[in-house]
């Protein structure tokens, strides 16, 4: 496991981008968090990691979106869905085999996806370490927590690679 800080949408997108490049054809980011954690955002930052030209948007009512990178990037957001059966549809093993899936809401499908995967979860909070009491409710600034899950041993032996990319965000879990 690895847990990194963010402060802002920027350096959330700024953590996909250094992620990007360790992506392979076949790789599954389940994104997970409550709303307003940063799923899109670090979704666009994949893309942009990827090389990807097209505006980047949640496909919350299509279900799922296609990007042209140096991978083909599938972006799929299943808040809709009612569990596992109802992804048999997205046909998520196709989908794998041509490129990567970054799936938001991922946590409502997981019966359906690989037992490969990496899973980044989201929180959002306002760092108030260095507020007093008094100042806190007015003065905090917005921070993001992504803690990244190395699921199966394909994902734990490139955990390494993470941690050096991710080195500047790194913060103890």
């Amino acid at each position: 496991m690895l847990c990194l800080r963010t402060t802002s949408p920027e350096q959330t997108q700024d953590v996909a981008q250094k992620i990007a490049p360790l992506l392979q054809i076949g790789d599954v980011v389940l994104l997970a968090g409550e709303l307003g954690a940063g799923k899109t955002c670090f979704s666009q930052g994949v893309a942009l990691g990827l090389g990807v030209e097209q505006r980047v948007t949640s496909p919350t009512f299509a279900l799922a979106n296609q990007y042209e990178g140096r991978l083909l990037l599938h972006h799929l957001d299943v808040y809709r869905l009612e569990g596992a059966g109802a992804a048999l549809d997205l046909d998520l093993p196709e989908l794998c085999e041509s490129g990567v899936v970054l799936v938001e809401w991922g946590e409502r499908i997981d019966a359906a996806l690989p037992d490969e995967r990496l899973v980044i979860t989201m929180s959002y909070k306002a760092d108030t370490s260095e507020l007093s009491d008094s100042e806190s409710d007015f003065f905090a600034e917005p921070v993001r927590i992504l803690q990244l899950d190395f699921v199966g041993s394909l994902w734990r032996g490139r955990a390494n690679l993470f941690d050096e990319a991710l080195a500047e965000w790194i913060v103890s879990c």
